[in-house]
């Protein structure tokens, strides 16, 4: 639970504006062993809770978009091989466990759960959810993008979002951003 409220708060407090040209942001995470790139024009932060290594924003609130990276060490799966992970996540995870990764979200919906494989050929879980987040007038609709990379040893969570009515405006830097991460160690 705190790591979800951990990584939608970061995202939460990271509101800002737009440029979507695209990957001259890369930041590097030497102790998890990955780089990711955001687009021109956004800002990183270091993580707000110890499992957070960054978190991005477009730009100035209200009508922006955040990101906040994640990486958990996972010693259940550390022996074995990136093959034997990818077979393991070949089937969706279903409404359940995203329901339960977002579960601090006032009054989720549930948009969609695939499985994708991401250009470093590691099979991901992804997710859209929206809710209500609370913000200094109200609440807002936000709406998020989970994706979660799992590799020997390493769980990665990369979560992007934004308002639910300029989401779709940012959705390739999100989609660029999650596409541009690498892993840096063997």
């Amino acid at each position: 639970m705190r790591r979800a409220l951990g990584i939608i708060g970061a995202v939460m407090m990271l509101a800002a504006g737009v440029n979507s040209a695209f990957a001259s942001l890369t930041q590097r995470s030497a102790q998890y062993g990955f780089e990711i790139s955001f687009p021109e024009g956004w800002t990183t932060v270091p993580g707000a809770t110890p499992r957070i290594v960054f978190a991005a924003r477009s730009g100035i609130a209200p009508d922006s978009a955040t990101c906040a990276v994640s990486a958990e060490d996972k010693p259940l799966t550390a022996r074995a091989t990136q093959a034997e992970l990818n077979t393991l996540l070949q089937r969706p995870f279903g409404q359940a466990f995203w329901r339960e990764v977002h579960r601090a979200s006032g009054n989720l919906a549930f948009e969609s759960d695939s499985v994708k494989t991401h250009p470093s050929g590691i099979v991901t879980q992804e997710a859209v959810v929206t809710f209500m987040a609370a913000n200094e007038t109200g609440s807002v609709r936000v709406k998020l993008l989970s994706t979660i990379l799992i590799v020997p040893g390493v769980q990665y969570q990369i979560t992007c979002g934004a308002r639910e009515g300029t989401f779709e405006t940012y959705r390739p830097a999100i989609l660029a951003t999650i596409d541009s991460f690498r892993r840096t160690l063997p």
